[in-house]
């Protein structure tokens, strides 16, 4: 210890570093701490944004660490859940589709699955649309549900990889 310093001196220093650590986190918060805002909290999911800037159902992009994966039209990241366990139905709900927004399909579908310009080759006929349990329609890539992140703001962000069994859309060749 220090000359002149106590204990209690040192207990003070910690409990004011460790205060300064949780303002900046609370000032500017990262991601993935953004998920579970008490105000965002609904039982039901909000509406996937539909494809506006391209009229694509889904593409492909390239990561540098996870290679090529799935995205909507826009280009945000598209994912599978773990937690589905039977062909053509969806298990999130509630706070996981909070969190984890279903890619739903729009009212009026700007294109339709069947589509050849929705995506091409193998891809286009991977893409199916299953019935949520409210019976709203939702994308699905071969017999599972498709999601983003509620913390990939951005198209190219794939923060929600490998988090509570949600896994990116890989594309293996």
């Amino acid at each position: 210890m220090m000359k002149g310093m106590g204990k209690a001196s040192y207990i003070i220093l910690a409990l004011a570093g460790i205060i300064a650590v949780a303002l900046i986190v609370i000032i500017n918060p990262p991601p993935w701490l953004k998920l579970n805002k008490l105000s965002n909290l609904s039982p039901t999911p909000t509406a996937s944004p539909s494809p506006k800037s391209d009229d694509s159902l889904v593409k492909t992009r390239v990561d540098s660490i996870w290679g090529e994966y799935l995205t909507d039209g826009n280009g945000r990241a598209l994912y599978l859940w773990g937690g589905d366990t039977k062909s053509l139905q969806s298990s999130c709900y509630d706070i996981c589709a909070i969190n984890w927004p279903p890619y739903l399909v729009p009212a009026v579908p700007s294109v339709i699955p069947q589509d050849p310009k929705t995506a091409s080759g193998e891809l286009a006929k991977r893409i199916n649309v299953i019935k949520r349990s409210d019976g709203t329609p939702q994308y699905a890539y071969g017999e599972k549900p498709l999601y983003y992140f509620k913390g990939d703001t951005e198209p190219g962000n794939v923060y929600g990889q490998n988090i509570d069994r949600h896994t990116l859309v890989l594309i293996t060749k």
